[in-house]
């Protein structure tokens, strides 16, 4: 199994997964035979807000304009193929991240080749926000304190007795 199946399987099958991860995918990571299946995911996820089973995909692709009968044949194999995984969520959350942060970073290095070739100016400030870009993917959306969650510890941090030092100052 490589890691784009368990991905796909954890989706379908562990929705606290798919919850987590599915704000961060991106097509791009995925190769051309996943990508379209990921595509339909993404697409129903952002239109009805919750996580799409294996049938409903199926569905999607099935109505998708553009896709052989041949190339839809090996993405309902693949979809067919989908078991479910027993793997660690939370190992298996930092290894999309890392798998994710990898892919993004690899595509910022073929974008970056191409703006090279471009006769720009300012290719590098492009190029470096390709690469920053890729590196600040992360799945940690908690930034900075949580006024409301934290109040005890807050509370008590401001009421906590200190020692202190004199120093001959005023």
């Amino acid at each position: 199994m490589n890691f784009e199946d368990k991905i796909l399987s954890n989706i379908f099958y562990d929705e606290e997964y798919a919850l987590k991860i599915l704000p961060y995918t991106k097509t791009e990571y995925f190769d051309d035979l996943y990508a379209p299946i990921f595509k339909e995911i993404l697409k129903f996820f952002t239109t009805y807000s919750t996580v799409p089973t294996i049938d409903e995909i199926k569905i999607e692709l099935d109505h998708e304009v553009g896709i052989s009968d041949k190339q839809l044949k090996s993405f309902k194999e693949i979809l067919n193929n989908i078991q479910r995984d027993t793997s660690d969520r939370n190992w298996l959350v930092k290894k999309t991240e890392e798998f994710y942060k990898e892919r993004s970073l690899a595509n910022a290095v073929i974008q970056g080749a191409t703006i090279l070739e471009k006769k720009e100016s300012n290719k590098n400030n492009e190029i470096l926000k390709l690469v920053e870009n890729a590196l600040s993917i992360s799945f940690d959306s908690n930034v900075g304190h949580n006024y409301f969650n934290d109040s005890k510890a807050r509370f008590d941090l401001y009421h906590e007795k200190e020692d202190k030092i004199p120093t001959g100052i005023k």
